[in-house]
């Protein structure tokens, strides 16, 4: 057996997420077809986790068991000559048998940007539109609210398999930035919030940034957020918008 590590990036915006579906294209699905073209014979991957719709990967990474070897440089080349340009294999490693893509994965970075200026028209699939203004301010001492090991159950989803709601939150910074992952400069004031994390719940990400939007608009302080989730209750939100957000790295 050859166990590969892929690296990849990828814009989501044409995509109905990343993980295999029957119908519509997918990362996986796109992925899957290129190494078929190259091994000529199906070929299953593992995502280190899965991105919805819309939502971008500025490192996502994926494992491949292929039927013999090839140069990882060379798979690296004839991938990216096959793939569609709204993918890129960044880098590809051969790795023992023991890696596997996610489960072997200690954090996971992920990266949400929005701005309350007009979006341009060509950063309109890449920044998220709030259309009130926003107040920073309000967020101070966000990190008592989700830094540490919690139960982050109001803040996931319907639609996953995941028993545990238990959650490690390591790192997180809302910051004023006019840098953009894909352009040198938005040319206009955005937000972004960086989340790090052992693994999320399903929506996890968009929920906590719906959520601060909330206490940004003034409508619950971090104080009444950080009693409800003490005291089991309801916290009432609307889950933020897909392509605002962004898996940013995977560490191992």
């Amino acid at each position: 057996m050859n166990r590969y590590r892929l690296d990849i990036s990828y814009d989501g915006t044409d995509y109905l997420g990343s993980q295999r579906q029957t119908r519509g294209r997918t990362v996986q699905g796109e992925l899957e077809k290129a190494l078929k073209i190259i091994f000529k014979t199906n070929l299953e991957t593992v995502f280190s986790g899965r991105t919805d719709a819309k939502v971008h990967a500025l490192n996502q990474v994926v494992h491949v068991d292929t039927p013999f070897a090839i140069d990882a440089a060379a798979l690296c080349r004839g991938l990216n000559s096959t793939l569609e340009k709204d993918i890129r294999v960044e880098k590809v490693d051969c790795v023992p048998s023991e890696f596997h893509a996610r489960f072997s994965a200690k954090l996971r970075t992920y990266h949400y940007y929005f701005s309350t200026e007009q979006i341009p028209v060509f950063l309109r699939n890449y920044i998220t539109r709030v259309p009130y203004s926003c107040d920073l301010k309000r967020v101070d001492g966000i990190d008592t609210l989700l830094l540490g090991k919690k139960d982050f159950k109001h803040f996931g989803s319907t639609g996953s398999n995941q028993v545990s709601t238990i959650r490690t939150i390591l790192d997180v910074q809302l910051i004023q930035t006019e840098y953009h992952p894909f352009f040198t400069t938005a040319h206009i004031p955005i937000y972004r919030l960086s989340i790090t994390a052992d693994s999320f719940l399903y929506h996890m990400v968009r929920n906590v940034m719906g959520t601060l939007f909330e206490i940004m608009r003034g409508h619950y302080s971090i104080e009444e957020i950080k009693a409800m989730i003490e005291n089991n209750q309801k916290i009432y939100y609307t889950t933020a918008k897909p392509h605002g957000l962004y898996l940013a790295l995977v560490t191992y």
